[in-house]
């Protein structure tokens, strides 16, 4: 058959059929969540057909390639799989199948990390799906038996997050985050579910028999002698509420523990959705009634934060940790005039200082408790930090400290909230530019030219370049300044623009001969990547020249005679993958591994078709004499040798151009 590309077009044709056959039909799945923890997650459905199951999970908002968890067992229509090694408090995009839809779930938070969850009752169904979107739930509660050939209210749902179920007359406990909800049927059963030291909030879940409606019956009862006694014994983590499911929506505190009643068994709502958010986190915890019209939402404090003087310097950090930083900053306050003298004083300036100076960026006050810990503590190990803060909080504090204010709070919690968003990080950039036109003549000027150029040198290096130059030229003596000359040179590399980066870095190297054990590796990298361009383009004429030279050459055009070398591109095609599969640990991907197993496979099977057609048309089928064989054997295959070369190069450039060390280029 006449035509160059016609075994090409065939190998592309058999790849697409190959990847077609060895991709399943996708078949539309039902999953549902269970077992959350901090780190694992198993995620169940049903199918049709059996076959073993695989999940594809990734970290929300990335792009990277996804992470896949088997099925344990062996082909099955009841499936199930368990994702190990996961963050805490972190959400996942998941799908069941490379192709399959997509579902998000979100593994439990550490102890001392706020959450939400819905306790729902009367008819769910209407709410469900929507409060998962616009409250984000960690979980469900239904406290409303669901009928067992019923619909399922929750079907929307449980793709997302997991679904526990009142279940009457038991005693059970759920555990989630630094909450334990225990469901108390019997009271002789409490004591052994309170006592763990893990949870920071215990909430009881209970019928109204257990407990009556006033006050005097409520201290009579076994329920409250129990919780009240745990309290007293363990103020750290009470038990805080308990609802009563009910008919009854009224609230009493006694003893400090709140008693609210959950109208569960009222005939008002038993046709009517009633939501209810529960916010937990170490120092408090409330209830949102969720109506319709949010005007008239109630809400109901569960648990209020330790009182006055009883906080320790580790509750304090909390509430730091959790972002509540005015409410820690008044803790640590309270917790160094209750504790004079306590070894952790040094400390709580510290973490005073540190909150007003990295995250409230109120730098007066900073400053103020900065000096105050290295007058009061001079040899602790604290001091030394404080002084360099005080050391740059003074250097930047012209201007009433309005420039470094806004640049801090852009730098450390804005950028880090949208780098990954190029609008809006645009806008930041804005912002700094901005920043600089207000406060030319700031001390600050040239740390933000520096920030901003850094920032810009991947998104817009030519603008990076522009404020390299600028930074150099308007602050000359600054020390942000002083390896402009080499970061102009990274940028130009980082841009692929080699020639330029290799004239920079020659220049850097002339301004800065101290540097040279820096910019000299610098410069043998960028000669390196030129030597690859290069080899890339006399690769890229040796494959044409060899291709058009066999193509013109008389009788014209390409022979392509039988299925041999097709035969022999699926033979070493699969060879090469047998033998990438056996060192794929030093592929980045696996799309990488196929990828160069058959390019590799293709040039050369493409090179022996090559070099039979050209020494074939230079000397004919079957060459007289010895010598006239001779020679045809040897220049085909110098010209098959050559092709293959220049082709094999290409591959590694263009794939993973990183192999090219292995061959010393």
């Amino acid at each position: 058959m006449k035509n160059g590309y016609l075994f090409l077009i065939i190998c592309l044709v058999l790849s697409g059929s190959v990847y077609r056959c060895s991709s399943p039909p996708v078949e539309e799945v039902k999953p549902e969540i269970q077992n959350v923890g901090a780190s694992q997650i198993t995620i169940t459905w049903l199918s049709r057909e059996p076959y073993k199951g695989k999940v594809f999970y990734n970290p929300a908002g990335t792009d990277t390639e996804p992470s896949s968890a088997n099925e344990t067992f062996g082909e099955s229509r009841e499936h199930e799989v368990t994702i190990t090694g996961l963050e805490p408090a972190a959400r996942y995009t998941y799908r069941i199948g490379e192709k399959g839809k997509q579902y998000r779930f979100q593994t439990q938070p550490p102890v001392n990390k706020p959450f939400s969850f819905i306790t729902v009752y009367g008819d769910a169904a209407r709410k469900a799906a929507r409060l998962l979107e616009t409250e984000v739930p960690d979980f469900f509660l239904s406290l409303t038996p669901t009928p067992a050939d019923g619909p399922d209210p929750f079907a929307g749902v449980r793709a997302y997050v997991p679904v526990f179920k009142r279940q009457p007359g038991l005693d059970w406990k759920l555990d989630w985050g630094g909450l334990r909800l225990i469901f108390l049927d019997s009271p002789g059963k409490l004591p052994a579910l309170l006592d763990t030291p893990s949870p920071h909030t215990f909430g009881i879940m209970t019928s109204p028999r257990m407990v009556d409606a006033d006050e005097d019956s409520i201290r009579a009862s076994g329920l409250h002698s129990a919780l009240k006694a745990h309290n007293e014994q363990n103020p750290t983590r009470p038990a805080s509420f308990v609802a009563v499911m009910g008919t009854k929506d009224d609230v009493l505190e006694v003893d400090g523990i709140r008693y609210v009643g959950i109208p569960v068994e009222k005939e008002s709502v038993s046709d009517v959705a009633k939501a209810i958010r529960i916010d937990i986190d170490v120092e408090n915890a409330r209830a949102v009634f969720l109506d319709d019209k949010k005007d008239d939402q109630k809400e109901i404090v569960l648990r209020n934060a330790p009182l006055k003087g009883k906080r320790t310097c580790l509750e304090c950090r909390r509430l730091a940790d959790k972002g509540a930083y005015e409410e820690s900053v008044n803790a640590y306050k309270e917790f160094v005039e209750n504790n004079v003298g306590h070894y952790q004083i040094d400390d709580a300036y510290f973490a005073i200082a540190e909150i007003y100076d990295e995250k409230l960026f109120v730098f007066p006050e900073a400053v103020k408790w900065y000096r105050r810990l290295s007058d009061e503590y001079p040899t602790g190990t604290l001091a030394a930090l404080a002084a360099q803060r005080i050391a740059y909080l003074s250097r930047y504090s012209d201007f009433d400290y309005k420039p470094l204010r806004t640049f801090e709070r852009i730098r450390k919690v804005d950028y880090a909230r949208k780098k990954d968003r190029p609008a809006e990080e645009a806008a930041l950039f804005e912002q700094v530019e901005t920043l600089l036109e207000e406060y030319p003549d700031c001390k600050l000027a040239p740390v933000m030219h520096h920030w901003l150029a850094n920032r810009l040198r991947r998104a817009s290096p030519q603008k990076a370049l522009m404020l390299y130059r600028t930074l150099e030229e308007k602050y000359p003596g600054s020390g942000e300044s002083e390896n402009v000359p080499i970061e102009i040179g990274e940028t130009y590399y980082g841009a692929g623009l080699y020639k330029e980066a290799l004239t920079a870095y020659q220049a850097a190297l002339t301004r800065l001969p101290h540097r040279e054990k820096i910019i000299e590796p610098q410069i043998r990298r960028t000669e390196r990547n030129i030597r690859r361009d290069v080899l890339s383009i006399v690769s890229w004429a040796a494959v044409l020249v060899l291709l058009v030279l066999v193509f013109v050459l008389k009788p014209m055009g390409l022979y392509f005679k039988g299925s041999f070398y097709l035969s022999a591109f699926i033979i070493m095609g699969l060879l090469l993958l047998f033998g990438g599969w056996l060192i794929r640990e030093q592929f980045p991907s696996t799309l990488q591994l196929v990828l160069f197993a058959l390019l590799f496979a293709f040039d050369a099977v493409l090179s022996a078709f090559l070099s039979t057609n050209f020494s074939g048309k230079l000397f004919g089928p079957q060459p007289r004499g010895a010598g006239r064989k001779t020679v045809k054997v040897l220049t085909g295959s110098l010209m098959g040798i050559l092709f293959f070369i220049a082709g094999f190069y290409l591959i590694v450039y263009y794939v993973s151009v990183h192999f090219l060390v292995i061959f010393k280029l």
